[in-house]
């Protein structure tokens, strides 16, 4: 009898160890997927700051590695691959960020008060409800994603390669203009990159602290959580116009910058 209990424990004790292993298994693998993909993020969101002088078509490239240059053709794809690289992990965290946000200001004192309020001008009163929107927090944030996202990786290709319509001053050396330069460069990219970093960190130590808490199975139930309230055709159609809209802003992007031609073309 004895034996037979002993022999019991040791299974439930064999099952509490294996859950406590994939728990911790999983949060490992995740750990370095983190580790993994920050500097790969960096990587490529620096590469959006790289404009390779412009060749035309009828151009061969020398077998000098002095001189270098891209087609306008291989210029559009490797931005794309970026942008698709960074819109991905970006819609992610958007949308886990943006559905978690509202919670945190839903107790806020006096926030209830900012539903009927007043406004004074001199001597008049204007007051002034506010009515929550129809649609869910979930539906809010997957358009502001969608939204947000396009115009991320836009501002972000123009920004880290300025032209003349940013820096314009004739008093100015082209050595000390070049370090301006840079520098608004280095700024840009630090900063979308530590945006971008941000949202996979908080993305990541959310993760792994409802698989800790609960189970792996509860990511399942909280990204079902985030859904909106469309169908899933509507869903796909929807992500399928941004996939679109991200392909013709990066043309439009790289049309751009050929016809204003960054100050620092490497």
């Amino acid at each position: 009898m004895l034996n037979e209990i002993l022999a019991i424990l040791a299974v439930f004790a064999s099952l509490g160890v294996m859950l406590l292993d994939l728990h911790v298994m999983i949060a490992i693998a995740l750990t370095v997927l983190i580790v993994l993909l920050l500097p790969i993020s960096l990587r490529v969101v620096s590469s959006l700051g790289l404009y390779p002088p412009l060749l035309e078509k009828k151009e061969i490239v020398s077998s000098d590695s002095s001189y270098h240059g891209e087609y306008l053709d291989d210029k559009f794809k490797r931005v794309l691959y970026a942008n698709v690289f960074i819109g991905f992990f970006l819609f992610f965290g958007l949308i886990f960020l943006l559905n978690t946000l509202p919670s945190l200001f839903a107790n806020i004192p006096g926030s209830a008060i900012m539903q009927n309020m007043t406004i004074n001008i001199s001597s008049y009163s204007i007051p002034i409800k506010l009515s929550q929107s129809n649609l869910s927090t979930a539906d809010i944030a997957f358009s502001l994603t969608l939204f947000l996202i396009p115009a991320f990786l836009l501002s972000l290709r123009i920004l880290a390669n300025p032209g003349r319509y940013l820096f314009y001053n004739r008093n100015i050396s082209v050595e000390n203009e070049n370090k301006k330069v840079n520098s608004f460069k280095e700024q840009i990219i630090s900063l979308y990159f530590g945006f971008l970093a941000t949202t996979e960190i908080i993305l990541y130590f959310a993760v792994c602290f409802t698989i800790m808490k609960y189970n792996p199975s509860a990511i399942l139930y909280i990204a079902y959580s985030f859904l909106p309230d469309y169908t899933p055709l509507a869903i796909f159609i929807f992500i399928l116009i941004e996939v679109i809209c991200i392909e013709i802003l990066t043309w439009g992007g790289e049309e751009f910058l050929r016809r204003v031609p960054p100050l620092i073309r490497e």
